[in-house]
């Protein structure tokens, strides 16, 4: 996709997952997925974009975190 597009401009880690619910009712495997996504996601974001954001003279990523409403 970079190939196409040229440059980046910008990286904004705009991704999650939520469960709710009883925290007992959920199985590690659901816990470790929950993990995987929130938190690993934004390093694999980073490991892939930073180099080429470095290479074209810096810039940083942005990250957004919103609560669920009640």
């Amino acid at each position: 996709m970079l190939e196409n597009a040229g440059a980046l401009d910008v990286v904004i880690h705009n991704a999650g997952h939520l469960v709710t619910g009883y925290v007992e009712a959920f199985t590690a495997e659901e816990i470790a997925h929950l993990v995987d996504v929130n938190t690993l996601g934004i390093q694999r974001l980073n490991r892939a974009a930073l180099p080429h954001l470095r290479g074209q003279g810096g810039a940083a990523p942005s990250s957004t975190w919103a609560a669920p409403s009640r």
